[in-house]
């Protein structure tokens, strides 16, 4: 499962540029390729190594790291009560699906609530208060220091299973599960969150949240931004100087289209209303013009591209050297 920008560098979301630049630094040692340590049949695979620098360089940024945890909503939770991670996925989807609005089922693998205990870790399904931390949560020393670290028996739950442990979570109230959640696409969907569906906390917690992250599988012919769309139209000479009419098909709608007489190889135009249509809105279509330039002529265009050579020829001389 892809972990969070946090997770590969193994720091909170709360934890200081001083704290992610020390992570940085021992884990980059770590997984170096030409560190002395690593295994001779893994030093050409350096992708962990190339992850740890991603992560690095956008944390690393306050502006970078801000806008991550804009749009990923990381968030520290301001109650004492505990929250599972998040869970970040990648949802593969052609633009024809999110045109059309079509709902998509993704299959999930995370940490749930254990059935047997009911997430208590107790063969009682009960749980009493940690005596090393007195249920804070937090670590008794540390907290003299001023520092807050996670208590270590209770991993910062404040709680501990009451009694036997349950033998299928081990005691710690979570086991792994494969969850199945349908999302509902529409034209705009870039990010979803779904509250609730990422990993289960211990004891007395809850699940955090899915972010379930769009992405666009390119498109031959089109690209789109929102509602907008843009694609390139390919011309033949005569239809650039003389113009003409065509019926341009956008997905699931015809768009008539008028080409101007001598218009530019490289020109641009845009057709307001031509886009994508969601709600009461409609995007807008861009045209990028190509002219193409045959390289195999008929004996009938051979001769008329002469008579064209020629009459230019007699109006003022061809070619012609332009300033750079």
């Amino acid at each position: 499962m892809p972990k969070t920008l946090y997770e590969i560098l193994n720091v909170l979301p709360t934890s200081s540029e001083e704290e992610i630049r020390k992570a940085y630094r021992k884990l980059a040692l770590k997984l170096h390729p030409d560190h002395a340590n690593f295994p001779d049949h893994a030093r050409k695979d350096d992708s962990e190594f190339k992850e740890l620098n991603r992560a690095y360089q956008v944390l690393r940024d306050p502006e970078k790291r801000a806008k991550y945890d804009e749009k990923f909503k990381i968030h520290v939770s301001p109650s004492a009560e505990r929250v599972g991670s998040d869970l970040q996925v990648t949802l593969n989807v052609k633009i024809k699906d999110l045109i059309k609005g079509i709902k998509k089922t993704i299959t999930l693998r995370r940490k749930g609530h254990c059935p047997s205990c009911c997430g208590t870790g107790s063969v009682d399904r009960k749980y009493t208060k940690c005596s090393f931390c007195d249920g804070t949560g937090l670590q008794g020393f540390e907290l003299v220091l001023g520092h807050k670290k996670h208590c270590k028996v209770c991993d910062g739950i404040g709680m501990i299973p009451k009694g036997d442990h349950c033998p299928k979570c081990k005691g710690t109230g979570l086991v792994p599960e494969i969850v199945h959640h349908e999302v509902q696409l529409t034209p705009l969907t870039e990010l979803i969150r779904v509250s609730g569906l990422g990993n289960c906390c211990g004891i007395r917690g809850k699940a955090g949240d899915l972010l379930i992250d769009i992405m666009i599988e390119p498109d031959p012919t089109y690209k789109i931004k929102g509602l907008d769309v843009s694609t390139t139209l390919q011309i033949t000479p005569a239809q650039a100087i003389l113009g003409d009419e065509t019926i341009l098909k956008i997905f699931d709608k015809s768009v008539p289209f008028r080409i101007p007489a001598g218009i530019q190889h490289g020109a641009t135009i845009e057709k307001i209303g031509s886009g994508i249509t969601f709600g009461d809105k409609t995007g807008k279509l861009t045209i990028f013009m190509k002219i193409k330039i045959p390289t195999v002529l008929t004996e009938n265009e051979n001769e008329l591209y002469n008579k064209i050579l020629a009459i230019e020829k007699e109006t003022e001389p061809w070619p012609k050297l332009l300033n750079f």
